[in-house]
């Protein structure tokens, strides 16, 4: 059953070139360069979140560390599969002759093995430098070895890989169930890193949407010195393509995570190499290690040290791409890691980005998601064409997805159906990647809008295929497939998904029956592989008997039991997109081996999948190593709030603090007290821009207060800052403004008291605060609970330092339309409160105005309260503009006193020196 929605919400193509282009590159390194694994019953925390729920344990080589934007946004250059480099080709070739030969990945086996590294002991390496085993020593000698390691330590395969997969915060989940699902046996290792003991076949990782690259990891260092030695002791030895040329080299510098090397040991602090943590840059990281990978082959860096190529199709790039071995630095949080970039997805064809539909929705699924769902429950299944679904190929088929050669075809085509297709996202990410896929909904002119934005992308699919039936060749080259004719020619791999107006719920609704018709095969030899769909939930639909509605309103558990029960024997497996937990319906109705993520942080999404019996999936339910945790996403949904990151290791032995990640919060403490600030909303905003411009500064103190607990390695003289924020008088224009544009009533961290400052901490109420919005009752005519310093920038008196125990008042006010008239220091007066300024003319001379933004001063505050000196901590909080900004008028020619007139030329000179 389709969402009912209002179908006014599409908008025009838009002809703008440079926008498609934008969208293009966008689609193309979120669609075939992701990769992710989700949680399962029990779910499990990644290591890099710091706590496993499952063991119990600690891990204190979790750090939750900054990344590149590469890894968020899945931008690594284009690396073709290793099997398609002219030397596997040639081992391939010469074994069917009896010839002894080595491929790439041989080559990589003999040169872990030169240097004493045989099988898992590099990929072991990486698991212990960023678990932190010496840290964590005390602890390894209490526990049993397999709480110690995920990475089988007597594995001897060769064939242990890196995946490297986006870092998408909300979407990261999806990815890493579809890591779990084609990578069944993988090993989170960090946030974006997964260690794998075999790879996924060609096909099944050119369709996956997280990944960004697969790794043959051949050297590990805790910093560059340390790798580069590890490199310099591969015995590396590349021998020539076949046609006699040298074989070319490139070399690339990825950050998983920013390089910080901090660690808590018997309760100190130490950081490897000397007092501070220092990252090497780029330059230094190509410098040192190009040096050494350039001396590997004849002709070096032939085509620079990057290899980029600019045209896809010159056939200079076809054959540098095919040709060049691109080695690469992984850097981690913990060291480095150097190996050799085996597969590294294409670009998306820009034209096939789905952004580019006619008829858009505002609640429609991300491509992302039902990629990941696709590749997710379709992994590894009974009947599926070389792990996957390609091209709808079945049992006995070994052709395109109409089948055998006979007429009608007489083998079994597979489909996938979305029921609730909506705008059709999910049929395009199953077509794109080479699935036959049907859909239907419930509303007709919806149905319309679906077979539009599928029409569309009709000219441009098969520039998408044609990647695609790339790699599937060089699978069919290892079992000697036979590849269609009418798929050549056709140049599609499936054709163009079929739509039918259907009610899901209605036992008159057969897919088998509109999949054969739209084929033109007997039914009996065609079956459903999976249903895969964004259930309908949300303000505008009507699921089970109920009405939608409400601001807030998705539909419950309960509401999804028709139609789910109604999917149940339609397909052996399910993935479905929901706004709610159904995971425990799912398993009441009758479904097998349930798996559920979280892929939203505020607790609005989830993706639930269903791999089937155990003669679909007899691994059980999929355990992904997830971001955060079903629980912590109901949490977060329940308080109108969103999971936080845990608190990096780092921070936690400054602080000398456990971070345990539980109930959609994170435990945040800092050594000191509380820093306990309030901003005073009670007052009389002078204009509708100054309330807008309150409410938005009030939204950067949110951000502030959690920047304060972000300290840097480097700055080992200051401490994580804890603030206690409250939000005096929130009550008329601000408050309201606040909650309507800015989500509000979404703040948990800061406190919103609608009564005044002297109500909270001058007549006896405890102004502390958890972050709720519940307020206690002070005491009738109690004594002052705290000491109460008013900042003004008109005070006389200059502000000394920033105490613990001391509330500061900063005054909700921009004084827009009467700028220059003193209000918060008459307030300060009245309350009889003491009135202070920051010391800004004291220490930082040059700056203009000593008016401050309400966020800038609570900055400074809190810059000064983490034990920076004053002028340290103004420079850190001001804008660069405003801490030696000279005045517009300052910077306008000056005339000479032949110019014009010498009496005003004199005055001006004369106002110039008095400002200055």
């Amino acid at each position: 059953m389709g969402a009912v929605t209002a179908p006014g919400g599409s908008c025009g193509i838009d002809t703008s070139m440079r926008r498609w282009r934008t969208y293009g590159r966008t689609y193309a390194r979120a669609v075939l360069p992701w990769q992710t694994a989700s949680p399962a019953p029990p779910s499990r925390v990644s290591p890099s979140r710091g706590y496993d729920h499952a063991s119990g344990r600690r891990d204190f080589g979790a750090t939750v560390a900054r990344s590149s934007k590469a890894a968020k946004m899945g931008r690594y250059p284009p690396v073709p599969h290793v099997d398609t480099h002219p030397l596997s080709r040639h081992a391939r070739e010469r074994a069917a002759t009896d010839e002894d030969s080595m491929d790439v990945a041989a080559l990589c086996a003999s040169w872990r093995q030169s240097a004493g590294k045989p099988g898992a002991a590099v990929t072991l390496e990486v698991e212990r430098m960023l678990r932190n085993d010496d840290a964590d020593a005390a602890a390894a000698a209490d526990a049993s070895p397999s709480s110690l390691t995920l990475v089988d330590p007597d594995a001897s395969s060769p064939h242990w890989r890196l995946l490297l997969t986006n870092k998408n915060e909300n979407l990261y989940n999806a990815f890493a169930l579809e890591v779990a699902a084609c990578a069944p046996d993988s090993v989170g290792l960090a946030t974006g890193l997964f260690a794998s003991p075999s790879t996924p076949a060609a096909p099944t990782l050119a369709r996956m949407a997280g990944l960004r690259a697969v790794v043959d990891p051949l050297a590990t260092g805790e910093d560059l010195a340390s790798l580069l030695d590890a490199v310099r002791a591969l015995a590396v030895s590349i021998p020539p393509l076949p046609n006699g040329a040298p074989t070319p080299v490139a070399l690339y510098h990825d950050c998983v995570a920013r390089y910080t090397a901090v660690r808590n040991l018997g309760g100190d602090t130490a950081v490897r190499g000397g007092d501070t943590a220092v990252r090497a840059s780029s330059p230094d990281v190509y410098a040192s290690i190009g040096d050494v990978v350039s001396t590997w082959t004849p002709c070096g860096f032939k085509h620079g040290v990057y290899a980029r190529f600019k045209n896809p199709n010159d056939p200079h790039t076809i054959e540098g791409l095919r040709d060049t071995l691109r080695f690469v630095v992984v850097e981690l949080s913990r060291g480095y890691v150097f190996g050799l970039t085996t597969f590294a997805p294409a670009v998306y064809p820009p034209r096939c980005d789905w952004n580019r539909k006619p008829n858009n929705y505002s609640a429609g699924t991300r491509p992302e998601v039902a990629a990941a769902a696709l590749n997710a429950v379709l992994a590894g299944g009974k009947g599926m064409h070389r792990g996957s679904i390609a091209a709808g190929r079945g049992e006995g088929s070994g052709r395109g997805w109409w089948g055998g050669g006979d007429e009608g075809g007489t083998g079994t085509a597979s489909v996938v159906v979305d029921p609730c297709c909506g705008g059709g996202t999910i049929l395009h990410a199953a077509w794109s990647r080479g699935y036959a896929a049907i859909g239907g909904d419930v509303n007709a002119q919806i149905v319309l809008n679906a077979r539009g934005n599928i029409a569309s992308f009709v000219p441009s699919m098969p520039a998408a295929h044609a990647v695609l039936a790339a790699l599937d060749e060089v699978t069919s080259e290892a079992e000697d497939e036979v590849t269609s004719e009418d798929e050549v020619t056709s140049g599609l791999l499936a054709p163009p998904p079929r739509i039918h107006e259907a009610d899901a719920t209605a036992q008159s609704t057969n897919w088998v029956a509109n999949a054969s018709a739209w084929l033109g095969r007997h039914p009996d030899s065609v079956r459903v592989a999976a249903v895969v769909s964004n259930l309908p939930f949300g303000r505008n639909v009507s699921v089970g008997g109920k009405g939608g509605g409400g601001k807030w309103c998705t539909a419950d558990a309960d509401e999804y039991v028709p139609l789910l029960t109604a999917l149940l024997p339609v397909a052996p497996r399910h993935a479905f997109v929901s706004g709610t937990p159904i995971a425990e319906t799912m398993r009441a109705i009758g479904y097998q081996n349930v798996c559920e993520v979280p892929v939203c942080r505020f607790g609005r999404i989830f993706l639930a999948v269903a791999m089937g019996d155990d003669s679909q999936w007899p691994r059980g339910p999929l355990r992904p190593a997830v971001n955060f945790t079903t629980e912590q996403a109901i949490g977060a949904k329940a308080t109108r709030g969103y999971v936080r990151n845990p608190d990096p290791d780092w921070v936690e032995a400054r602080v000398g603090a456990s971070v345990g990640a539980t109930g959609g919060a994170s435990t945040r403490r800092s050594a000191k007290p509380p820093l306990r600030i309030a901003i005073d909303t009670g007052y009389d905003q002078d204009s509708q821009r100054a309330v807008r411009s309150v409410a938005k500064q009030l939204a950067e103190c949110i951000g502030v207060k959690r920047r304060a607990l972000k300290v840097e390695p480097s700055q080992v003289d200051t401490t994580p800052v804890d603030v206690d924020l409250t939000f005096a008088g929130w009550r008329g224009v601000v408050a309201a403004h606040a909650a309507d544009h800015f989500n509000a009533d979404r703040w948990s961290e800061v406190r919103k008291d609608p009564r005044d400052v002297e109500d909270i901490f001058m007549r006896g109420g405890d102004g502390g605060g958890d972050g709720v919005d519940g307020v206690d009752g002070p005491p009738e005519g109690g004594a002052p609970t705290a000491k109460v310093v008013y900042l003004s920038p008109d005070a006389e008196e200059v502000l000394e330092d920033v105490e613990p125990g001391t509330v500061y008042v900063i005054g909700g006010i921009v004084d827009l339309a009467a700028r220059g008239v003193a209000w918060s220091l008459p307030k300060a007066n009245a309350l009889g409160a003491c009135a202070r300024r920051l010391p800004v003319r004291e220490h930082l001379p040059l700056v203009t105005n000593q008016i401050l933004n309400i966020d800038t001063a609570m900055k400074v505050l809190c810059e000064r309260y983490s034990g920076k000196e004053w002028g340290d901590a103004l420079r850190a909080a001001l804008p660069r503009r405003q801490q030696g900004e000279r005045p517009a008028r300052f910077n306008r020619p000056q005339r000479t006193a032949g110019d014009g007139d010498g009496d005003g030329d004199a005055a001006a000179r004369a106002l110039q020196s008095a400002e200055m």
